[in-house]
């Protein structure tokens, strides 16, 4: 949504110049309601050469961005700096033109911007169970490519180093935690802006993990001992 007004440098006598406003109108490129409107619009001005012009308006929500274009289809955008001096308090913004020239003359434009829809997590973390020495990989996908994301543990920021190793490789983020020992065991979690994914990562020990195993196929052959054997003594003896 945007705002124009048309600024007019008349010759008034010959070492004065005056700059005129016309009539401002509105248009817009959406073709939806719009939550937000103006609620001020520019008004019609005059200046003398060597003053300063203010552009004035007044948006219906504080907090919205805006910009400042100058040309006939809004083809330069407008910088703070000497020339111009951009004030937003609120709901109300402005533009001030210093020190005015008959090269200031044209048309303004007061545009405000949408922002984009916030970056979403499409899949979140799991949770995971590892043994002491392994690596772990811990992965998200987000709803946009190439947002950047920060990893945590616990309340502690994490940073890519020898533990760590970080990739964002299009919406999939992942971390992978080497050389994994108890201490890692814990909450970890990958946040973008206020949005965030937790994960709780379980550490076994490798000797409990190895006895597991060792129990798990003793207990596997004595069930086919004293299941398989009779039925094979029963119909082949």
């Amino acid at each position: 949504m945007s705002w124009r007004m048309l600024l007019i440098l008349n010759k008034i006598e010959e070492s004065v110049e005056a700059l005129k406003v016309s009539p401002s109108s509105t248009f817009s490129t959406f073709r939806l309601a719009l939550p937000i409107t103006f609620k001020q619009e520019l008004k019609n001005q005059e200046v003398e050469e060597g003053n300063s012009a203010t552009l004035r308006c007044e948006l219906s929500k504080a907090g919205v961005q805006v910009e400042w274009w100058k040309g006939d289809v809004g083809e330069e955008l407008l910088k703070s700096g000497e020339k111009y001096q951009m004030r937003q308090t609120a709901t109300k913004v402005e533009l001030v033109i210093r020190k005015a020239v008959p090269e200031d003359s044209g048309v303004y434009w007061c545009i405000f911007l949408f922002s984009a829809l916030p970056v979403t997590f499409k899949q979140t973390l799991r949770n995971q169970e590892t043994v002491e020495g392994n690596s772990i990989t811990l992965r998200c996908e987000l709803s946009k490519p190439g947002a950047s994301v920060k990893w945590w543990k616990g309340q502690e920021v994490l940073s890519l180093g020898e533990k760590y190793y970080m990739k964002t490789e299009g919406r999939i983020a992942e971390m992978i935690v080497r050389n994994v020992v108890f201490e890692d065991a814990g909450s970890y979690s990958c946040s973008i802006g206020d949005q965030k994914t937790t994960s709780e990562i379980k550490v076994r020990g490798r000797s409990l993990y190895y006895w597991d195993s060792f129990f798990y196929q003793v207990n596997f052959f004595l069930n086919i001992r004293y299941t398989i054997w009779p039925f094979v003594f029963r119909h082949c003896f």
